[in-house]
C-alpha cells in the first residue's frame, strides 16, 4: 500500500511525501521529493532537486545513476546523481546537472504517474518505486518562485557589505568627491582589457571601493594583482593613498574565482583535464561556503608507441555544480580532489 501527500510548499520549495507499507515489513519505506529554490545576490533564482529514501541504500558517498519518468516510459533516460547517507538512516540523492534538474521538473509537472529508478555504476537496478502523481506541482512551484522574487536575500556579512556599497554608490560628480577624483572615461584601448571597473562606491573607512569584473584567476585560489589589473585601477589611485577592491563574478560578490586548469585524472590509455571554478561566500554560521563548478575540458590520449600524446578538446562539455560548506579555505582546496573524482566517474559513465 502506498500513501502520499499532494504537492505542497514548504520553506523555500516544493515537497511531496510517499509512504510505502509492504506486507510483512517491520516498518514502512519513505520516499520524498524536495525541489528547493535559492535566490542569489543578483535576484536570480536557482532550483535544486534531491530525493530522500528511507531506509538508505548506501553506507558512504556514492555515485549512482537515476531516472524519473512517466510510468508508461519503458526506456527512461538515466542521469548521474550523488547519493550520501544521512544521520537518521536515510539516503539523500542529489541531482547535480542543470539539464537533469529540468528533466525532473518536467516529470513533476506532467501530472501523470512516475517511476523513479536507481542503478549502480555497474548498471544494476538497485531501487524502483512507482510514484502516483497528480496535477498541482506547477502551480505550487510558480507560487514559490513568485514569493521568492519579492523575498529579501539571506543576511550575511557579504550581503551587508554589498548593501552598504550600493547605498553609498555616487550618482553625480559632486557626490564622488570626499578627497579623491574619479578618472575620466577609459580610452578605447582600456575597454579591451580583461578587467573593468563596473561600480565606484566608498568603503567604511572612506576609501574608494571599486567593483571589479570579472574576479581574477589564480591557481591557488586567491586573487593575484596582475599587471593588467594594476593598469585598470591605476587611475583611481592618483588622488588617494589607497583603495578598496571588491571582485564580482557573474553578478555575485566573491573573494576570488579560481580556475585549476591543470587538474587531470589519468586512466590507463588517456587522461581527462578538468577546469574548476570556485566562488566563495560567507555563511550565516561564519563558515566558508563554496559554489564549485567543474567542467571537463581536454582529453589526452597516450599513443601505443613512443611517448606521443594526442589532445582533443571535449565538445559541448557539461558543467557539474556543487555547493559545499567548509571550516576554512584550506579544507575547501583539499576537497577538490574528491569532487573532481566524482565528476570524472560521471563523465566516464556518459561517454
Amino acid at each position: 500500500m502506498i500513501q502520499f501527500t499532494e504537492w505542497q510548499a514548504e520553506g523555500n520549495g516544493v515537497r511531496r511525501f510517499y509512504r510505502v507499507t509492504k506486507k510483512g515489513a517491520t516498518e514502512p519505506s519513505l520516499f520524498e521529493i524536495h525541489c528547493d529554490l535559492s535566490k542569489g545576490f543578483t535576484g536570480i533564482i536557482d532550483t535544486f532537486v534531491n530525493f530522500l529514501v528511507f531506509p538508505g541504500l548506501v553506507q558512504r558517498e556514492t555515485s549512482l545513476r537515476a531516472s524519473i519518468a512517466s510510468a508508461e516510459d519503458n526506456s527512461p533516460t538515466f542521469f548521474s546523481t550523488l547519493a550520501a547517507p544521512a544521520d537518521d538512516g536515510s539516503m539523500i540523492i542529489n541531482v547535480m546537472d542543470r539539464e537533469d534538474i529540468g528533466r525532473c521538473l518536467k516529470a513533476f509537472s506532467s501530472g501523470t504517474d512516475m517511476v523513479f529508478r536507481l542503478r549502480s555504476t555497474s548498471d544494476q537496478l538497485i531501487f524502483r518505486i512507482l510514484l502516483p502523481n497528480s496535477g498541482g506541482f506547477q502551480k505550487v512551484y510558480d507560487t514559490c518562485r513568485e514569493a521568492m522574487k519579492d523575498a529579501p536575500r539571506e543576511r550575511t556579512a557579504i550581503s551587508d557589505l554589498m548593501d552598504e556599497a550600493m547605498r553609498d554608490l555616487p550618482v553625480d560628480d559632486d557626490e564622488k568627491g570626499k578627497g579623491w577624483t574619479s578618472p575620466s572615461q577609459p580610452s578605447p584601448s582600456q575597454t579591451k582589457q580583461k578587467f573593468r571597473v563596473t561600480q565606484v562606491a566608498e568603503s567604511f573607512s572612506g576609501k574608494p571601493l571599486l567593483h571589479i569584473e570579472p574576479a581574477p584567476i589564480s591557481l591557488d585560489g586567491w586573487p593575484d594583482l596582475s599587471e593588467e589589473l594594476e593598469e585598470v585601477i591605476a587611475p583611481y589611485r592618483k588622488n588617494t593613498g589607497s583603495i578598496a577592491l571588491r571582485f564580482i563574478d557573474i553578478g555575485l560578490p566573491t573573494t576570488t574565482t579560481a580556475v585549476v586548469d591543470s587538474f587531470e585524472v589519468r586512466e590507463e590509455r588517456f587522461a581527462i583535464h578538468y577546469a574548476v571554478r570556485t566562488m566563495m561566500f560567507e555563511t550565516t554560521t561564519n563558515k566558508l561556503g563554496c559554489n564549485i563548478h567543474i567542467q571537463p575540458e581536454m582529453k589526452s590520449t597516450f599513443l601505443s608507441f613512443g611517448n606521443g600524446i594526442t589532445q582533443e578538446r571535449i565538445s559541448a562539455p557539461r558543467t557539474f555544480d556543487f555547493r559545499e560548506v567548509y571550516d576554512n579555505a584550506e579544507e575547501s582546496r583539499d576537497d577538490l580532489t574528491r569532487l573532481v573524482n566524482i565528476v570524472h566517474q560521471h563523465f566516464l559513465n556518459r561517454t
